[in-house]
């Protein structure tokens, strides 16, 4: 039999012995999941609290989490988060399209004005976030501390484990919060030129790489056609390309979200970069170049919560589920989410 103490201290669960003539009903399973074997849900018992008197049975002491991080998984003792602008420059981000009221713009002008929107944002919501850009064209180009940069050698561009370890390598040089870097990006931003092709795979691989060691990054894809340049290149819109799955996994097991923002009536195979973004609980975006800084806003707004997360879910009799599989009296369906955030959803048929 069992009592919970109420007092004002730590919590305590008395366990007493049952009295002569007392009917206790047996327990034959685990009243949980059915089994009869010890439960592989139960986490290990609380110890016995020294000295508890032997005629009033065995007192256990309940414990807190020995700190609020430790109950919610938080991201103590680990490095900011990175925001990682990954921006097409190529040739065809100089194409221009009118303006409400009159006048036109550039795509790459629009995209000018909207990292800087969000760059002001990140500065006044999330000063300690480290914001990088990293731009393509038939070059990739990363911006660095101190307003250096970095460009990745076209020899490189078709191999995937060089362009990883060139964004690992870069990494420890781009550790300046937004607060201080907003403004020197904002002019980086507003003086590129668009020219040559599109190496979208090289630079959302280096992307990949340089926010690794940083769970909780967000990679922001900005473009307008097609990956034609190292890898990932796509021969055809409706091509499958299993890179665009496999660097989605890599960076979901990181905790890295990619996001992917294009431009409406463009093709860029979104059949690719979709599939990359939904692995990473990303966002997928095909917007009217003239909406880009709020739609850009809404994909920053919404931080990550959690990653490498796996979810289960656990019904007893009666309860069924397609993805399930049985163990003991329970049927029991898991999946990995990996990065989610306050927006992302899953569901059990």
């Amino acid at each position: 039999a069992a009592a919970a103490g109420t007092g004002t201290g730590t919590p305590m669960l008395r366990l007493r012995v049952a009295g002569e003539g007392e009917v206790v009903a047996p327990v034959h399973g685990c009243g949980f999941c059915g089994s009869s074997a010890a439960c592989a849900w139960l986490g290990a018992l609380p110890e016995a609290v020294v000295g508890a008197s032997p005629s009033s049975g065995v007192s256990f002491r309940l414990s807190a989490p020995a700190s609020e991080d430790a109950a919610d998984g938080g991201f103590e003792g680990l490095p900011p988060p990175m925001v990682i602008f990954c921006v097409d420059i190529s040739a065809s981000m100089s194409t221009s399209l009118e303006l409400e009221g009159g006048g036109c713009a550039t795509r790459l002008a629009c995209v000018h004005a909207a990292i800087g929107q969000q760059l002001e944002e990140l500065r006044r919501r999330h000063q300690e976030c480290v914001a990088v850009l990293v731009t393509f064209g038939a070059q990739v180009c990363v911006y660095t501390d101190g307003g250096a940069r970095s460009m990745v050698s076209a020899h490189v561009h078709g191999d995937e484990e060089s362009l990883i370890a060139k964004g690992q390598q870069l990494s420890a040089s781009c550790s300046e919060a937004v607060s201080s870097t907003a403004e020197r990006l904002q002019s980086v931003v507003k003086a590129l030129r668009p020219s040559g092709n599109t190496a979208l795979g090289p630079a959302l691989v280096v992307s990949v790489g340089l926010a690794e060691k940083r769970p909780g990054s967000k990679i922001v894809l900005c473009t307008d056609g097609m990956a034609n340049n190292g890898v990932g290149a796509i021969a055809a819109g409706s091509q499958r390309c299993p890179f665009y799955e496999d660097l989605g996994r890599r960076a979901a097991e990181q905790g890295t979200c990619v996001s992917v923002v294009t431009m409406e009536g463009e093709d860029c195979s979104m059949e690719n970069l979709g599939v990359c973004a939904d692995l990473t609980g990303g966002e997928v975006e095909m917007v009217d170049l003239r909406s880009l800084s709020s739609k850009m806003g809404a994909l920053l707004s919404d931080p990550v919560a959690a990653t490498g997360l796996q979810l289960s879910v656990i019904l007893g009799r009666g309860g069924a589920v397609a993805e399930g599989a049985k163990r003991g009296g329970a049927l029991v369906a898991e999946r990995t989410l990996g990065t989610a955030t306050g927006k992302s959803t899953a569901t059990f048929g």
